[in-house]
């Protein structure tokens, strides 16, 4: 990674504006999400970018602290990072940061997390160049104290998920989401499905919420790349797992693994202990741990599988609204793989070419049908993949909708406005 200069003050020069997103995920981790896709988008077309992380507290500098703990620490104690000479990445440090667990799920600790950092963020912004700033985009619930924290002419909560459906006591408390979409200029949902919620369980106005799918890359899966070399030497047909294993069906992958000994399958995301064990103890000669990869090389790996594939829990199915069209359903449908996914809503409109089960049986079977795609499924998985576009086209949407808005009033607090009446 280069290292750029820090300018002390912002310089317009050929800059569209400042923009600057706060969600738990480090810029370059190998685990590309749909923020992280939108926010490079500005970048792109000139905005200068602060992409914020969730923040740290001293217990967090213990030894004992997990890997994604100790890469903020040293995200902080770096002063931030420049990712060329338009993305500046930061952790704050606070007393007390919001958590999943009591008593840092409570409203107190994620409402004030990021009042109390050190140096405050509005500072470590000006100091960078960084402000004013113009739009905010909040994508994460432990990050709602960023409504009081910073302030914009534009704040936008990206919905990515639906959160309200969970019932986990470790998530955070539902009246944090309740105030992002009551405090948003614009809430930006990634499903219809996911849009008819947020209006109905919130009472937000309709017009404040717009539905921006998640996307690909189809231009970089279409050009030809070479084979990755550990995915060179394992027989075909594959069928790639792309993705974060905690959302995958372990047991119904470990069975599927079994019974369709004839098929390697390739996990390609970052690593799980869990996994290990169960190929050790099932004896899975035919279940491939690839590791995490960047996202700029997985036309290496997808183009060279045979059949992409989904399989959620089917608990988390029926506790709340999960997948519809997810980031890897997109990346397969641009990789021009035949896609089989846990049976969900909103697949009515593409059962003719993507296929659906929820037994290790109806896996097994959905495999067959997409190994012997035809031509004209062919033909619709790429209209598919056209018409739903690219990150490029999902920048461009939210533009528009930000474009529309009104400024935003200015106060003691930053940007907390009243509340929308119902």
């Amino acid at each position: 990674m280069q290292v750029f200069p820090a300018p002390t003050e912002r310089t317009d020069g050929g800059s569209k504006g400042v923009a600057v997103f706060c969600r738990e995920t480090l810029w370059d981790s190998p685990l590309r999400i749909s923020t992280n896709s939108i926010a490079r988008q500005f970048a792109k077309d000139g905005w200068r970018v602060g992409w914020i992380v969730d923040p740290i507290c001293p217990l967090d500098f213990r030894p004992t602290a997990s890997r994604t703990l100790r890469a903020r620490v040293g995200l902080h104690r770096s002063g931030g990072r420049w990712h060329g000479p338009r993305v500046f990445e930061y952790c704050p440090l606070c007393l007390v940061r919001a958590g999943r667990f009591w008593p840092l799920n409570t409203v107190a600790a994620i409402r004030g997390s990021l009042l109390l950092t050190m140096p405050p963020i509005p500072e470590v912004l000006r100091r960078r160049g960084l402000w004013p700033v113009d739009v905010l985009v909040i994508a994460s619930r432990s990050a709602a104290s960023a409504l009081r924290a910073i302030a914009a002419k534009h704040v936008l909560y990206h919905a990515h998920d639906f959160f309200a459906d969970r019932k986990s006591r470790r998530e955070l408390p539902g009246e944090i989401e309740a105030e992002l979409v009551a405090r948003a200029d614009l809430v930006v949902a990634a499903q219809e499905l996911h849009r008819e919620k947020i209006i109905e369980h919130f009472g937000a106005r309709p017009e404040e919420v717009v539905v921006v799918p998640f996307a690909s890359d189809p231009e970089m899966f279409a050009r030809q790349h070479a084979e990755g070399e550990d995915l060179a030497g394992v027989p075909r047909p594959r069928v790639v797992l792309l993705g974060t294993p905690t959302t995958m069906d372990l047991g119904l992958i470990a069975g599927l693994a079994e019974r369709r000994s004839d098929v390697s399958f390739v996990h390609v995301g970052p690593e799980d202990p869990a996994w290990a064990r169960v190929i050790g103890e099932r004896s899975l000669k035919n279940l491939y741990l690839l590791g995490p990869k960047d996202y700029e090389v997985l036309p290496h790996y997808l183009p060279h599988c045979d059949v992409g594939l989904a399989p959620y829990r089917s608990a988390d199915v029926g506790a709340r609204v999960v997948g519809g069209f997810y980031m890897k359903i997109y990346d397969y449908a641009a990789a021009g793989l035949p896609i089989v996914v846990t049976e969900m809503p909103g697949y009515s409109g593409v059962r003719a070419f993507m296929f659906c089960a929820k037994t290790i049986e109806g896996f097994s079977n959905a495999l067959d049908r997409a190994l012997g795609y035809t031509g004209e499924q062919y033909r619709m998985l790429k209209r598919f993949s056209l018409e739903a576009g690219s990150w490029t086209g999902r920048y461009k949407e939210i533009l528009h909708h930000i474009g529309r808005l009104a400024p935003r009033r200015s106060g003691a607090s930053g940007t907390a406005r009243p509340a929308k009446e119902a």
